[in-house]
Formats: structure tokens, sequence, C-alpha cells
């Protein structure tokens, strides 16, 4: 996004949010890169003066990245963030250029890994995989509560057809659904799969299940919402997976879901 980060040797780098699945990954970056420190503090604009001295920040999906936090980055000789992430809508982009600090980012990963576990979380929800695993855990095997619907037949509202969006149309049309979606651009793959384009307003009032795939953005932010979710008259379940904005942007207040008996259930991942 900017310009290109001038390498030295030793390259320090300081890693934020660092957590224990990351562990193997950052000995084998220790190998090439020994001055490499971590943090499992969440970078902002008081923790940023923890990158002291080093030339390259590696931050993840929660950091902020606003122009306070970069402009301490870059008063400590930070040159570089390079994000464990495909979204940057944590950082301040033009702040960056303004001083200097190249931006990196995840281009692209297997969206068929996302799509496989967006149906999984469907699939979980519809039959209370959680609840009866949990009476299961103390010798409760009764069914009552946790009978849950053929997915076969039911109509899903897929909200944004990008690549994860076309690869969850295409699993669960496989599975005898009918997938609707909305997008503000149709995708001609997604025609060729069988996936019908309707207005947001016959989306919500048509689908039994609604799974979001699209970035935060002033369009998208708030899409689903109390006055919305009262179209959904054949509403079960709302599954919404927000992969570029953070947790509560793209919907209203849990409370607000309470006064749709409808939508019983809803499951929000990040």
């Amino acid at each position: 996004m900017t310009s290109q980060l001038p390498l030295k040797s030793p390259l320090q780098v300081s890693i934020f949010s660092m957590r224990p699945y990351l562990v193997p990954f950052v000995q084998r970056l220790q190998q090439d890169f020994p001055e490499t420190k971590t943090f499992e503090v969440k970078l902002d604009q008081q923790t940023a003066k923890l990158a002291q001295g080093s030339d390259a920040v590696c931050a993840f999906v929660n950091d902020d990245l606003s122009a306070p936090t970069l402009e301490v980055l870059a008063e400590g000789g930070v040159r570089c963030v390079a994000l464990r992430c495909a979204g940057y809508d944590r950082v301040d982009c033009d702040a960056a250029t303004s001083l200097a600090i190249s931006i990196l980012r995840v281009p692209g990963y297997s969206p068929y890994a996302i799509a496989e576990h967006a149906v999984c979380l469907m699939l979980s929800l519809n039959r209370q995989i959680v609840k009866a695993t949990e009476r299961v855990r103390y010798g409760n095997f009764a069914l009552s509560g946790l009978v849950g619907f053929d997915m076969h037949g039911k109509t899903v509202g897929v909200i944004g057809t990008g690549k994860i969006g076309r690869a969850v149309s295409s699993i669960l049309l496989g599975m005898g659904c009918e997938v609707i979606a909305h997008d503000v651009k149709q995708s001609e793959d997604a025609l060729r799969l069988g996936v019908r384009y309707v207005s947001l307003n016959e989306l919500l009032e048509r689908s039994h299940i609604i799974t979001l795939h699209c970035p935060l953005t002033e369009s998208t932010k708030y899409i689903i919402d109390a006055d919305s979710v009262r179209w959904g008259s054949r509403l079960d379940h709302l599954l919404t997976m927000i992969f570029q904005g953070r947790r509560h942007t793209a919907i209203t207040k849990p409370t607000e879901w309470n006064e749709r008996k409808a939508a019983r259930s809803f499951l929000h991942m990040c």
C-alpha cells in the first residue's frame, strides 16, 4: 500500500496479540529473525511503545492501527506493519502513507475452509449439537428441544456472493436447499450455480436461514437490525459471518433479537 520496506540485518519484528497456537510459527520465524519479540497484549496507542526499536510489527484483526497508534510506531522506528489477516479496516491507510509505513496483509485464504465451517455452524445450530453435548455430558438423553429440521428444501439467503459466499452456495445447493442472494453486483459464477438474486427485503422475507459474507462498509453496517428481522416471517435461524469487520458492527444489540421469537437462534462468528 505504501513504499517498499528497506530491509536491514538483523530485522527486528514485534508480534502483538500473541496466542499459544502461534508459537510453532513464531519459533520458525525466529530462526531467520532472532530479534523477534512477542506480546500477548493488543496493539493500540498505549502498547505501541513496546515496539520501540523494531523495524516491523505483526498485528491481528482486532489490533488498533489508527493514526495515533501508527504515529507512536513511526516514532519508535517501525516502517512496516504486517497484518496476519485479510481485512484492513482497522488501519488508517492515509496515515500510514504519510508516515511512510508499509502495510502488508494476507491477500487471500481458502474460501472453502470458511464456507465449510459456515455450513458446519448452520448444522450445529439447527441440530442443537452444543446443547445436546452438554445434556449427554450429564447423562440426559432427552430429545425435547433438540429436534431440528431438514436442510433439504429450505431457503437460504446469502448476503455477499464473493468467493466465500459462492462456496457456501455451492454446498447448500448440493444439500438440496434453495439459495437466494443479495449483493451490489451479481456474480456470473453464482448464477451458473443456480443462485437467484433478489432484493434484500425479499431475501429477509423468504429465507429460513441467512448467512452474511460481506465486508464491513457504510452500506453493510447494521444491514441486519430489528426492523429488517421483522420482515423474516419464515426465519428459523440467523447465522452471520463477518470477516472484514469488527464484531457487532453489522448487527444490532443482541437484546433486540429477543423481540423476534422467530429468530430464536443466533450465532455470530468473526
